[in-house]
C-alpha cells in the first residue's frame, strides 16, 4: 500500500464538476479538447476566464501522451507547450493537474513508463501536478505505483466502458491529490451514483484534495450526476470541504 502523509485533523477539501465547458454551481473543469487537438489549448485561457472561480486539469494531448515513438525529449518539448498555454491558469491558482492518458491497448512496458516519468518531471520542476491514467489491466501492480509515488506523480482513478483488459476503478492515491473519473458510456442512476460515493468517500480519507470529473462525452446527465454525488458525499463526510 502507498502511504500518503497527510496532516492530522486535515479536512479532505473535493472538487466536482465536468468535461469542458463546467457548470457555474460546480468548482472543476477536466479541458480535455487539448487530448484531441494540441490547438485547442488556444481555448484554455478564454474558457478559464469564464470559470474564473474553478479549478482545472488539462488533459495532455493525445500525440504526446501517446507517440508512436516513446522520445522523451520530443515528449518534453510538447510538455513545454502545454505548460506555456496554462501558465496564466497557474499564475491565478486555477491549475489542479496535468492528465496524461494512456491508450486502452497501451499495455505495460517499462520504455513507456520511463517516458511518462520524464514527461512528467518538466511540470513537476515548478512544483506543478501531474497525473497519469492507465487504462489497461496490465498497469494494475505495486511498483508502477511505487514508481508514481517515489516521483510525486499522482493516479487517475478511472471508470471506462467494461473490459476484460481495463484497469479497474479504485480509490488510489499515490499524492496528496487524489482524481477519480467517470467515463462511462452511459448516465449513472441515482443508485450508482451512491454506490460511486463510496469510492469518493475512501479516496477523500487518502489526500487533502480530491478531484471527481464526471465526463460528459458519452453521458448526458453528467452535471446532474455531478451534484447527485456532491450531495451525498455531504451526508457521508459532514466534515470534509466542497469548495
Amino acid at each position: 500500500m502507498i502511504h500518503i502523509v497527510k496532516p492530522s485533523g486535515q479536512l479532505p477539501r473535493f472538487f466536482v464538476g465536468t468535461t469542458e465547458p463546467g457548470e457555474s454551481d460546480l468548482p472543476f473543469v477536466e479541458f480535455i479538447g487539448s487530448f484531441y487537438r494540441e490547438s485547442a489549448l488556444n481555448d484554455l485561457v478564454p474558457t478559464a476566464d469564464q470559470a474564473i472561480r474553478s479549478k482545472f486539469s488539462v488533459v495532455v494531448n493525445r500525440a504526446t501522451s501517446n507517440p508512436v515513438i516513446w522520445d522523451p525529449a520530443v515528449g518534453r518539448s510538447a510538455m513545454a507547450r502545454h505548460l506555456d498555454a496554462a501558465r496564466p491558469l497557474i499564475e491565478r491558482g486555477q491549475l489542479y493537474t496535468f492528465l496524461i492518458q494512456l491508450d486502452e491497448e497501451q499495455g505495460y512496458d517499462d520504455k513507456v513508463l520511463v517516458y511518462i516519468r520524464q514527461l512528467a518531471a518538466l511540470p513537476l520542476s515548478e512544483r506543478i501536478p501531474v497525473h497519469v491514467e492507465f487504462r489497461h489491466l496490465a498497469w494494475h501492480a505495486y511498483p508502477v505505483l511505487q514508481a508514481l509515488s517515489g516521483d510525486g506523480i499522482g493516479i487517475s482513478n478511472v471508470e471506462q466502458p467494461t473490459s476484460i483488459d481495463a484497469f479497474p476503478l479504485k480509490a488510489y492515491a499515490t499524492t496528496e491529490l487524489g482524481y477519480m473519473r467517470y467515463c462511462r458510456r452511459k448516465p449513472y442512476a441515482e443508485t450508482e451514483v451512491v454506490e460511486r460515493v463510496h469510492g469518493q468517500v475512501q479516496l477523500g480519507k487518502k489526500v487533502a484534495d480530491a478531484a471527481v470529473v464526471w465526463s460528459r462525452e458519452y453521458n448526458d446527465q453528467a452535471a446532474e450526476n455531478a451534484r447527485l454525488s456532491v450531495e451525498m458525499m455531504g451526508e457521508r463526510m459532514s466534515q470534509a470541504v466542497f469548495q
